[in-house]
């Protein structure tokens, strides 16, 4: 599995097509009690274009279902992963843009955008050796 500390770059999350990948993320606590959401409602969504609605998004992560919260010891971020499996990946169309975005459960129980963590992944094609 590979992995990509997205936070680096947060626009650009390259995907091998048909591979698991894993992104390590992180949200400040700050955006967490701005929109009064707990750190349980973390979400992740990848969708073909960005007026797709949420419901028909091609990729959909939640807390204890594809997200594992790494750290939350720290005073000022939690960090976690989003992990995404092979069968996922191989699902999706090759040198095209997916926008993703993470948001958080408020206290009324809709999802909210964290600002800045947001942008596109291109799904690049599997390169691979096989012995003959």
């Amino acid at each position: 599995m590979s992995a990509i500390s997205a936070y680096l770059d947060p626009l650009a999350l390259p995907i091998y097509q048909g591979r698991d990948q894993s992104f390590a993320l992180e949200i400040s606590r700050s955006d967490i009690e701005a929109d009064a959401g707990q750190i349980d409602g973390i979400a992740f969504c990848m969708k073909q274009h960005g007026a797709m609605p949420d419901a028909d998004a091609v990729i959909r992560k939640k807390l204890g279902a594809g997200i594992t919260l790494l750290a939350d010891s720290d005073p000022e971020k939690v960090f976690f992963c989003v992990d995404l499996t092979a069968a996922e990946t191989a699902a999706l169309s090759v040198l095209i843009a997916y926008p993703w975005d993470v948001s958080i459960l408020d206290s009324e129980g809709k999802l909210r955008p964290v600002d800045g963590l947001a942008g596109k992944t291109v799904v690049l094609p599997r390169v691979g050796y096989t012995a003959g």
